[in-house]
């Protein structure tokens, strides 16, 4: 019954220290999360060309190779000439053809 007692409270301890070393979450005050920005104090976007095909995003990434995103929604046709997109480092999303240019 003691063995059983000291083996409850040391696993309850141990949730206890484990709550209290986890990060808080990224919105809260007490973060101290850092953003990825560039110099202006805007958000970090890697420009590139949408695939109508696979519906990815190819783009240069900031080390230099070329990486691939995949677009949220299937908005890369062949339809709309301009296959601009871009991929947003702070959010971690990828936007295809976030402004469709009408003609005119």
């Amino acid at each position: 019954m003691k063995a059983f007692t000291l083996t409850s409270f040391g696993l309850a301890l141990s949730a206890a220290l484990g709550v209290l070393a986890s990060p808080a979450s990224s919105g809260s005050p007490t973060s101290n999360d850092l953003d990825v920005r560039n110099e202006d104090n805007r958000q970090v976007r890697y420009p590139g060309d949408c695939d109508p095909k696979t519906n990815q995003c190819h783009y240069k990434s900031h080390s230099g190779p070329n990486a691939i995103c995949r677009c949220d929604f299937k908005i890369c046709t062949d339809a709309v000439e301009d296959k601009g997109c871009y991929y947003d480092s702070y959010t971690r999303k990828c936007v295809c053809q976030d402004v469709v240019k009408g003609g005119g």
